[in-house]
């Protein structure tokens, strides 16, 4: 072999093990990327998770007051608590001391399906007493509250209580 032709393979030896180098420290610095951005997907998952069972507590707590407003107040009226019954299924029960009239189920967003009961019946819902209806949430669904709206007597002044689907249990 000689001189010119052993530098040339020496030269190429040299930017060989360099391209390999540099194809190694990339490689590395992809996985530490990787992991790194996994290690953020998972804390922003368990903060959204946590946020989350922040607000149903806040929730929780807000309708403990109002039951408890409804059950000590002058004027017996109706309150609510609202869970999950099974499957798409919810319970709407009046934990108040006075029936509710004129009971109506909404959304308060329009790609959230609500099915209130089909009978015209259960328009007045008596103390203790549970009205069932389906919830169904899409994929375009932004706000999962219902909208419970109600009068004090047929024909009545009207009250609303907004609250957020439970978590199916």
């Amino acid at each position: 072999m000689t001189w010119p032709t052993w530098a040339a393979d020496t030269w190429a030896n040299v930017l060989a093990g360099l391209a390999l180098a540099v194809a190694v420290v990339g490689f590395v610095i992809n996985r530490a990327s990787a992991k790194g951005a996994d290690d953020k997907a998972s804390r922003a998952a368990a903060a959204a998770e946590r946020s989350a069972v922040a607000l149903e507590q806040m929730a929780r707590a807000a309708e403990a007051q109002q039951i408890q407003a409804a059950l000590n107040g002058d004027a017996p009226r109706a309150a609510w608590r609202l869970t999950h019954f099974q499957g798409v299924a919810f319970e709407l029960e009046n934990v108040g001391r006075a029936p509710a009239y004129e009971v109506l189920v909404e959304a308060a967003d329009p790609s959230l399906i609500v099915h209130p009961p089909p009978s015209e019946e259960m328009l007045v819902v008596e103390t203790s007493e549970t009205l069932k209806f389906a919830a169904k949430i899409r994929s375009s669904t932004t706000d999962d509250r219902v909208l419970v709206s109600w009068a004090e007597a047929p024909g009545g002044r009207r009250h609303d209580w907004r609250r957020a689907l439970p978590p199916k249990v």
